[in-house]
């Protein structure tokens, strides 16, 4: 199973839309050369983002990668689907600083996955995915 969250289309137009203002404010108030240089700049550093937030996610026989995180198979509990509701709710009012968080704020469903590793202090990993089904498919296979 392998998924990678990038941002939605409404995000990158938002962004390139914030790009464009910061160009024609630096043009109004510099000149040529400098809007120039700053559509390169800002075009450079959407890109840059675009690929360096993007969530990949993998689980082979053996592992569950999640972004530069991973853990063996063998140490996964119990796994549950999260609605929008229960994502929601365990973000806001049931945030538990000792679980693992894997969030993209534009993915509404979710995965929690217990952690079963007694010399691990995590409690659980909450993962933002599209492909929630599949995962806990593969956890309990």
């Amino acid at each position: 199973m392998r998924e990678r969250v990038r941002w939605p289309w409404w995000l990158t137009l938002l962004i390139c839309g914030l790009d464009f203002s910061i160009v024609i404010a630096i043009w109004a108030g510099l000149d040529n050369n400098a809007a120039i240089s700053s559509i390169v700049f800002t075009v450079a550093l959407t890109i840059f983002f675009f690929f360096f937030t993007s969530l990949n996610i993998s689980a082979d026989n053996e592992n569950l990668t999640v972004g530069r995180a991973h853990i063996e198979k063998k140490y996964l509990g119990k796994s549950e689907i999260l609605t929008r509701s229960q994502l929601t709710s365990l973000l806001r009012e049931g945030f538990n600083p000792s679980a693992f968080y894997a969030v993209r704020f534009w993915i509404k469903t979710g995965i929690k996955i217990e952690i079963n590793d007694t010399r691990d202090p995590t409690a659980y990993w909450i993962i933002t995915c599209k492909k929630a089904a599949e995962l806990d498919a593969w956890i309990k296979d």
